[in-house]
C-alpha cells in the first residue's frame, strides 16, 4: 500500500513538474521581452520561435530530473537531498538544452532569457514540493488517514526508520510496535507486540 502511494506521488509530481516547466518557459519570455523590466536592444523575437522549442524543453528537462534521481522514493525522506538533486538536474538540463538547440538549429536565444527560465524552473520545482508536502501533512493529521505499522527487523534499521517517520508526519504512518529478531533485545523505545520471531512459529 505504501509503495503504491509513492508511485502515485511520483506520477503526480511528474505531471505537475512538466506543467510548471512549460509555464516557466512562457513566463521567462514574458519577463525578458514583454515587461520592460530588462532592456531589449536587438528587437523582440517572435513568441512562436520560443514556443516551437517547448516539446524539446520538456523532453530534456524531464529526462534530466528522472536521471538525476529526483523521483526516487527516498527523496521523500530527505528534503535537503531532494533540493540538491533538483539543483544538479536543473543545471544539467539547462546545459543540455542550450547545446541541443544551438547545435541542431543554430538559433541563439537570449542568455538573460535562459537565466530567467533556469531560476523560475528551480524555484518553482522547490516551491511545489514544499506546498504539496504541507498539504499532505495537513491531511495526514487526520487520524482516519493514518496507517498503523508493525516493524519487523533488527534495531540497526528500525531506529533510523522511526526517526524518519517522526520527522515526516506527512507520511501518515503510526508505529504500533516491533517484532524482534531471535535473541535480540529491546533498544529502540518501541513497544514489542509479539516478542521475537520464535513467538509466531
Amino acid at each position: 500500500m505504501l509503495r503504491e502511494s509513492f508511485r502515485l506521488f511520483q506520477r503526480f509530481y511528474r505531471i505537475v513538474d512538466a506543467g510548471w516547466i512549460a509555464l516557466a518557459w512562457v513566463i521567462a519570455y514574458w519577463v525578458r521581452f514583454t515587461t520592460g523590466w530588462i532592456p531589449v536592444y536587438f528587437g523582440v523575437p517572435p513568441f512562436k520561435a520560443y514556443v516551437a522549442h517547448l516539446p524539446l524543453v520538456l523532453l530534456v528537462w524531464m529526462a534530466a530530473l528522472s536521471y538525476g534521481g529526483v523521483y526516487r522514493t527516498d527523496r521523500w525522506w530527505n528534503v535537503a537531498g531532494e533540493w540538491k538533486a533538483l539543483a544538479r538536474s536543473s543545471v544539467v538540463a539547462m546545459v543540455l538544452l542550450v547545446s541541443i538547440i544551438y547545435l541542431s538549429t543554430k538559433v541563439e536565444f537570449s542568455r538573460i532569457f535562459y537565466a530567467c527560465f533556469l531560476c523560475l524552473a528551480f524555484v518553482g520545482l522547490v516551491s511545489i514540493r514544499r506546498i504539496l508536502r504541507g498539504l499532505v501533512q495537513r491531511s495526514r493529521r487526520n487520524v482516519s488517514g493514518s496507517r498503523r505499522v508493525l516493524l519487523v527487523g533488527d534495531n540497526t534499521f528500525v531506529a533510523p526508520f522511526c526517526e524518519n517517520v517522526g520527522l515526516h508526519p506527512e507520511t501518515g504512518l503510526t508505529i504500533r510496535g516491533q517484532l524482534l529478531a531471535e535473541g535480540e533485545r529491546e533498544g529502540t523505545g518501541i513497544p514489542v507486540v509479539l516478542g521475537d520471531y520464535s513467538a509466531i512459529r
